[in-house]
């Protein structure tokens, strides 16, 4: 008899116990709380929308900024693309939270096979399909 009057008690504070687990803000996941900002710059801005002083103060503010060219790149030689693709190694550099995004629209078989590996080793792809 002893108890069965202690079971209510027990009950209760068993109850009370998976209510409390059950409703834990907590449990909300991370990306939920993560800022993200994606930045897109042209062929003919990438130097301008991507300097050092801009990019510093985007990484302050964001979780994570993605970069992501706009279409418009087919006109790019060896050269240039060489040219933009050391400026985005020297950008991303030791910005964790940089990532690149999206793809280059070169024309096929321009960029050559080390600048192709840098930019694909930076997030970005070169003449995806749509």
């Amino acid at each position: 008899m002893k108890h069965f009057r202690k079971l209510p008690i027990i009950l209760t504070l068993a109850g009370l116990t998976l209510f409390i687990a059950c409703n834990n803000d907590d449990d909300e996941t991370e990306e939920k709380h993560n800022k993200v900002m994606v930045l897109t710059f042209n062929p003919h801005t990438y130097s301008r929308d991507l300097q050092k002083s801009t990019l510093d103060s985007l990484c302050a503010i964001y979780d994570t900024l993605y970069t992501e060219p706009e279409i418009g790149w087919d006109y790019y030689n060896e050269q240039t693309i060489n040219a933009l693709t050391v400026t985005l190694v020297d950008k991303h550099g030791k910005r964790p939270n940089m990532k690149g995004r999206g793809s280059f629209d070169f024309t096929p078989g321009t960029a050559s096979e080390e600048d192709s590996l840098k930019l694909i080793s930076l997030g970005y792809s070169i003449n995806a399909k749509k």
